[in-house]
């Protein structure tokens, strides 16, 4: 019970202006991306994509990143960024299939609304940098892309993205400075 004693102060938490992270460049518009290679202390055996910066093309494969998605696309993928959408593999197949098929690293995109998912790849064995995007951004990536469809009808979108190396800030929020929702004020 926040707030009850006569002489207590109640603080709760508010929702940032923004955050501070890693980020790749898509059409000028920074995306902050989730990093997973590390948990509880243990390393994981892929890279961070901030060890990769510069310009790069990728392909991304509108769909859940399967292994035969990827090596129908391995030439298109080969020394690219492949980008798949989260969903009913794990993160370790997803990453797996497109570093075992050429890519260079591999992005998930969310399938829901919200932010990054922190993904699990203690069962991926390559050190291609393996990341994910929120919802939005994929839907952003989507509609600054060229789309393709294959003959078996697999549709797959290609641009060029810029990876930093450094961190950026985001002061992009609305709702910023209002109260968690996880949070309270306390009894007034």
């Amino acid at each position: 019970s926040p707030s009850t004693f006569t002489n207590s102060l109640s603080v709760a938490s508010v929702e940032n202006v923004g955050y501070t992270g890693e980020y790749l460049t898509v059409a000028d518009r920074k995306m902050f991306y989730h990093d997973s290679n590390e948990k509880n202390g243990s390393y994981w055996s892929n890279h961070l994509l901030a060890t990769i910066p510069g310009n790069y093309d990728y392909v991304y494969i509108d769909s859940i990143g399967t292994s035969e998605e990827f090596t129908a696309m391995k030439d298109l993928i080969t020394d690219k960024i492949a980008i798949c959408n989260r969903g009913d593999l794990n993160f370790s197949d997803k990453a797996t299939n497109a570093a075992s098929n050429g890519a260079i690293a591999t992005i998930v995109a969310n399938n829901v609304e919200g932010g990054t998912v922190s993904m699990d790849l203690s069962m991926y064995a390559y050190s291609q940098p393996c990341v994910s995007i929120s919802l939005d951004d994929a839907n952003y990536i989507k509609k600054n892309s060229e789309k393709h469809t294959t003959d078996s009808g697999l549709v797959y979108y290609t641009g060029s993205l810029t990876v930093s190396s450094n961190s950026a800030v985001s002061d992009n929020r609305a709702d910023h400075y209002t109260m968690s929702d996880f949070s309270s004020w306390g009894v007034p």
